[in-house]
């Protein structure tokens, strides 16, 4: 599949994550109106890391992203030594967007509280950030405490960068004050169009009294696409909207779509394609 991406001449391939689903899911999706996740718990989810680390082998050129990940799931030492070593294996072309997730069961799962997943998060992008010096301060960050002396050597040969993910007002505060960009999700309809303009507008009001309004940041969106929909509508269904969601602001967009098997997904792909170009020829002078 990811070669495949990189022969159809994209740019990037992401991967979600989950580390744990339950049987009996009770927490609400927040991406669909009837919040209701679209996948069943026996899903296969495989772990991110692993998974970006046999993409980034089967291919020369495209980014991976690891986008959202529940990273307030894992330790933060030890994800900051998985994503520097990825890093440098890969000549830079490993790509993070983190988030707290919508699902109370996954943290139950592994023993961590569920009203304890901002703050970890907001603590987990400050070890990384440090860990990636490779002599991170000893101290606190937040639920976290590092040792003096700490070494956290190789550090990233590029600098990674991190993208806040999630649509609520906690996600967004996040991305202004602690990331690098904003990495939304969103469906192909226009109440979406309305949120991602709110988000920006939001986003550009908070920055300038953000203490890293100097540096630069993205604005991304994960767009769930449906193949069905594609195929019986044609690519000017999605061109509309990626013409839209370019004029509000957004510089990436990452297309979600479901795979039933490789040809699908090139025919796909091929539909993606044509609106694509169709935006990109029409923003040339």
């Amino acid at each position: 599949m990811a070669r495949s991406v990189e022969d159809a001449d994209f740019d990037e391939v992401w991967i979600g994550d989950h580390v744990a689903l339950n049987r009996d899911m009770h927490s609400t999706y927040p991406y669909l109106s009837k919040g209701v996740a679209f996948f069943p718990p026996d899903a296969d989810w495989y772990e991110s890391t692993v998974t970006a680390s046999a993409i980034l082998a089967a291919t020369t050129r495209v980014g991976v992203g690891i986008g959202t990940m529940v990273a307030a799931l894992r330790p933060p030492v030890l994800l900051a030594k998985q994503l520097a070593t990825i890093d440098r294996l890969s000549s830079g072309r490993i790509q993070l967007a983190v988030g707290v997730g919508w699902l109370a069961e996954e943290y139950a799962a592994l023993g961590i509280p569920w009203d304890e997943r901002g703050k970890r998060l907001d603590g987990l992008i400050d070890v990384l950030r440090d860990c990636w010096t490779g002599s991170p301060a000893g101290g606190n960050y937040g639920p976290y405490h590092l040792e003096e002396g700490v070494r956290t050597f190789p550090i990233p040969s590029s600098s990674l960068r991190i993208l806040g993910g999630g649509n609520s007002k906690a996600a967004i505060r996040r991305a202004v004050e602690r990331c690098d960009g904003w990495y939304g999700a969103a469906h192909v309809d226009a109440e979406s169009l309305e949120m991602l303009r709110a988000v920006v507008s939001q986003i550009q009001s908070a920055r300038p009294t953000s203490e890293r309004s100097e540096q630069p940041f993205d604005y991304s969106l994960n767009l769930a696409v449906s193949a069905r929909q594609l195929q019986e509508k044609g690519s000017a269904y999605l061109a509309g909207y990626l013409e839209q969601a370019i004029t509000i602001g957004i510089e990436r967009i990452v297309f979600g779509f479901g795979w039933a098997s490789l040809d699908q997904g090139r025919d796909t792909m091929g539909l993606i394609r044509e609106a694509v170009n169709s935006v990109t020829r029409e923003e040339q002078p």
